[in-house]
């Protein structure tokens, strides 16, 4: 709640085909980080699907928080770009290993048919985290909202008393405000003070 008893508005969802587009985007860009990084490794990270994960729910999020549909697309997006990227790394490895980049292209069918042997148990395992990061992230709430007041209680906050530590001590009243049983003129108040005896 803000000190004027209103809760902030809730953030505008953006149109699910920017966020899918986004999403894509996401993981086309990781796919081609993890297939440079087995180019320069020599070596595949099925760690990077992880990543890739990552950043298709972040994208998607971005334009799509809370949506169910979208959270769904976004872990279908997150396999699709660690698929692409194990793909991206046999190719770049072909490269790297001196072959024609006509050559590859001509030859995709037998890339594509050395592609299954390529995949571990390891690889299927973080694609399924990478899957599960995609799906979670659009579902988490864009940022921390306050608490809404129920229907009709939007009063503005009151001031907090002053606290205990800016009190005076020993019971000594503050500047200007009169002792337990003395008026405000001054004078002590006839009579004992309320509570003696």
């Amino acid at each position: 709640m803000t000190s004027y008893g209103t809760a902030p508005p809730a953030p505008a969802k953006g149109s699910i085909g920017l966020a899918l587009a986004a999403g894509l985007g996401a993981a086309v860009a990781g796919a081609f980080g993890w297939g440079l990084i087995a180019y320069v490794s020599r070596q595949q990270f099925s760690l990077v699907a992880v990543a890739v994960g990552l950043a298709v729910g972040y994208a998607v999020a971005r334009f799509r928080a809370g949506d169910l549909i979208a959270a769904a697309a976004s872990a279908v997006l997150a396999v699709i770009g660690c698929a692409l990227g194990t793909f991206l790394a046999l190719v770049f490895a072909l490269a790297g290993a001196g072959v024609s980049m006509g050559s590859i292209v001509g030859h995709l069918d037998l890339i594509a048919s050395a592609y299954p042997h390529a995949l571990g148990g390891a690889a299927i395992a973080f694609w399924a985290v990478a899957a599960v990061v995609g799906f979670r992230i659009p579902l988490g709430p864009p940022r921390r909202r306050a608490a809404q007041p129920p229907a009709g209680q939007g009063a503005p906050e009151q001031p907090r008393p002053a606290s205990p530590a800016a009190q005076p001590w020993f019971g000594t009243p503050a500047s200007g405000t009169p002792a337990s049983g003395t008026p405000a003129s001054g004078t002590p108040a006839a009579g004992p003070a309320p509570g003696s005896g």
